[in-house]
């Protein structure tokens, strides 16, 4: 962007909305700094500078004006290059405080809830909202395929810890089950969101976020993580059914998946029904002996056969 024929080099990301507001957070969340530069990677998304004026600034080319609803959702899921003075952005030809933007109505927002499919979809330019434990909501939105507090919340200072983690948590999952060790999540805690959008245990969902889709199995047992990719749900199924997983298991073998008895066949498979979790697995008896007894089933077995 040029004003009188000189680049403004000061944009500062969403990082500096961030970085301002951590210490409100408090030190709780060791790795705060990790999260806030994975925002401000993923969402690319520049917005005016918190601490310093612009040096190119001139009041006869930016009016001060009031900000309506339609800048509200410019900001909110469309802006992509904002330079202003502390507590400002401009556009076109404009200059519109943060503090004079319109509240995010509770009544524009959406629950985070899955349909009778079982898919979450989560729209680029939709307000959600988050429920705390304590019953107080927050607004979220949806840009760029990604989910978090809506930018004009940061920019105010209302930066909610709980609706942060709530968000990356989301944002996370559809890349990758595997949760960062940055996001301090109990598993308790996930299944809490996964329950209150609707998901029940040993079930598979898809959660859309934008253009990117992940699909899971939420796993009951919790044993091998709370949710396992569909893709590796579905291997280890065939291993079991189909493939080699019980290969070097005597015709007979019993096995204790999810509380139920099942048999190795003849062809040295087990006939389990689909979306039993396979995760929940317990090698307790043999022929008439100790699982754990016999050369075949000894820990390097279960590593290389069993999930």
């Amino acid at each position: 962007m040029r004003i009188n024929n000189t680049f403004l080099n000061n944009d500062i990301s969403l990082l500096s909305i961030l970085c301002r507001n951590k210490k409100q957070i408090g030190n709780r969340k060791p790795h705060l700094d990790s999260i806030i530069n994975r925002i401000d990677i993923k969402t690319n998304i520049t917005l005016a500078s918190m601490s310093e004026k612009s040096e190119c600034y001139d009041k006869d080319i930016y009016k001060l004006a009031k900000p309506g609803l339609a800048e509200l959702e410019w900001f909110n899921f469309h802006c992509d290059g904002g330079v202003g003075n502390e507590g400002s952005i401009f556009k076109d030809g404009k200059e519109y405080l943060y503090k004079d933007f319109p509240e995010i109505e509770l009544s524009w927002c959406q629950e985070i809830k899955a349909d009778e499919n079982n898919v979450i979809n989560l729209e680029n330019g939709s307000y959600y909202k988050y429920t705390a434990p304590d019953g107080k909501s927050y607004p979220m939105a949806v840009w760029n395929n990604s989910i978090g507090q809506p930018l004009i919340e940061m920019a105010k200072g209302r930066q909610n810890e709980g609706a942060m983690w709530y968000g990356t948590y989301w944002d996370c999952m559809c890349e990758s089950p595997d949760i960062p060790d940055y996001f301090d999540i109990s598993d308790d805690d996930e299944r809490r969101f996964l329950e209150d959008a609707g998901i029940k245990p040993n079930s598979f969902f898809t959660l859309k976020i934008g253009d990117r889709t992940a699909e899971y199995f939420y796993s009951k047992s919790g044993n091998y993580g709370v949710c396992i990719r569909k893709e590796d749900y579905d291997m280890q199924y065939k291993s079991y059914t189909e493939g080699r997983g019980f290969r070097e298991a005597p015709v007979g073998t019993v096995i204790k998946i999810d509380g139920k008895d099942y048999t190795v066949d003849s062809s040295h498979h087990v006939d389990i029904p689909y979306g039993v979790d396979i995760c929940n697995t317990g090698m307790t008896y043999f022929q008439g002996y100790n699982w754990q007894d016999d050369p075949l089933t000894d820990q390097s077995y279960k590593d290389k056969y069993l999930l």
